[in-house]
């Protein structure tokens, strides 16, 4: 999954029954280490966000599925996700978030120049591709 900074990222945890006993909600900041932190945890219905940034939340849906939501995505939130979920025994989901630079631009118009001072022959056409480096596409030929 991928997030933009600044954006918001949504997790997705499907339980295989109506009322697990536990959810909880693991972070690893590399695949090198193995020390995980418990983001959040629901046990018996009642939810404890363990993280203290304020920017985490978690939502509920009738199909059984518990979504994590990051808030005001940073660079260190890129990782792994864990959703472990106890239904008598343990199910996990996981989920790698990469979170890339988000890009703003100033201006909505671009004025493009190109001169050609000499022609080596009259029938010779002369082709220019334009390329928009940061966002990978053509713009214009």
């Amino acid at each position: 999954m991928i997030g933009n900074i600044g954006g918001k990222v949504t997790l997705n945890c499907t339980s295989p029954s109506d009322n697990p006993s536990s959810v909880d909600w693991f972070y690893e900041s590399s695949s090198v280490s193995n020390d995980s932190t418990i983001l959040v945890r629901i046990e018996e219905g009642k939810l404890s966000v363990l993280d203290a940034s304020g920017r985490l939340s978690v939502n509920r849906s009738l199909s059984n599925s518990y979504f994590l939501v990051i808030y005001g995505v940073q660079q260190n939130d890129s990782g792994k996700y864990v959703c472990s979920v106890d239904v008598g025994y343990k199910k996990q989901h996981v989920t790698f978030l990469n979170v890339i630079g988000k890009y703003s631009y100033y201006f909505t118009e671009y004025l493009f120049a190109c001169y050609v001072f000499e022609l080596i022959s009259t029938t010779d056409t002369i082709g220019i591709t334009w390329k928009d480096k940061i966002r990978n596409e053509q713009v214009k030929e």
